[in-house]
């Protein structure tokens, strides 16, 4: 993962970092396990705070995400090639290769773009394709596409403020980390916010609650939308919603000295591990603390977001 220089703080986005104390938990079923004292944010990082970050340095942000194509984005939501090639059709030669060509040239063109216009063609075809397909879970904001954006980024930038940012895959998660000084936290930083120090099974404790967690219901929700479904110390979302990116690789674990758990070294494994269950699981099991599920980090998933941690201090 690259080396990015922070630009942003968590608190100019109103991102609270709830600060963890150093402890020992069950682990992996393995009890008194250590864990140092870390870091993280209260909610999953949310499309509100990428289109923050768009407004106050755009640049800065465009660079920490690798580019997708409108194709490859279609691919991921299944939808017909011949929507965006009409789409390019409706808008004739484009005028700008990339959002970070038109803000050299012209730096207002996104606050412009937030005015809303009547429904075009193109959106109305998405408004349809949304009803038929439960891929297609966000309605996609045309002005957005004007600037020349990939279709992934224009997802965050027209789904709702309050849900959590999705299509980002796991080095774009650290990148933008990274630009508010922060970094994905490890499986044993993420079971432990989970897990409190008492070996609950679920965020909210050791016994299966349907209304404390929402999921098969092809969307994300805004990530304090239950509270009843939050940690002991007060951290949303650990359980559905979005999966969430962790810095550690798929693995074994090395347990045998609790007070020096040892985990799979990272890049050791091709996936890499993302943790919480989503709105997309179909099982209740999926959304125990100790589940642990390995995805391709290059992957761009409707049911994959990530959250900030940070070192204590």
């Amino acid at each position: 993962m690259t080396s990015i220089k922070s630009v942003f703080r968590p608190e100019q986005f109103g991102i609270k970092m709830i600060g963890i104390p150093e402890s020992r938990f069950v682990f992996q079923r393995t009890a008194g396990v250590r864990c140092n004292s870390f870091r993280i944010a209260e909610t999953p990082f949310t499309n509100g705070q990428f289109r923050r970050m768009l407004e106050i340095n755009p640049r800065a942000l465009i660079r920490a995400l690798t580019p997708v194509s409108d194709e490859r984005f279609a691919a991921i939501l299944r939808i017909p090639a011949s929507v965006f090639e009409r789409r390019r059709a409706e808008l004739g030669p484009a005028s700008v290769d990339s959002l970070e060509n038109l803000l050299e040239t012209d730096p207002g063109a996104f606050a412009r773009a937030k005015t809303a216009t009547p429904k075009t063609t193109y959106e109305q075809n998405l408004d349809t394709l949304g009803k038929e397909s439960p891929w297609l879970v966000f309605k996609l904001n045309e002005q957005y596409c004007r600037l020349g954006m990939s279709m992934r980024m224009a997802v965050s930038l027209s789904a709702a403020e309050d849900c959590p940012m999705v299509f980002v895959n796991r080095t774009e998660a650290a990148d933008i980390s990274s630009l508010f000084g922060c970094r994905l936290g490890t499986e044993l930083e993420w079971e432990r916010a989970a897990s409190y120090t008492d070996g609950r099974t679920f965020p909210w404790g050791s016994d299966w609650n349907k209304e404390n967690v929402m999921f098969t219901i092809y969307n994300t929700h805004p990530v304090k939308l239950i509270p009843s479904g939050a940690s002991p110390e007060g951290i949303y979302s650990l359980a559905g919603n979005v999966e969430e990116w962790t810095s550690s690789s798929c693995g074994t674990f090395d347990l045998s000295d609790p007070e020096n758990p040892v985990l799979p070294k990272e890049g050791s494994c091709s996936f890499a591990i993302t943790r919480g269950g989503s709105w997309h699981s179909q099982r209740c099991w999926l959304m125990r603390n100790s589940f642990r599920e390995r995805e391709e980090p290059e992957m761009h998933f409707a049911a994959i977001g990530f959250r900030l941690f940070a070192n204590a201090g």
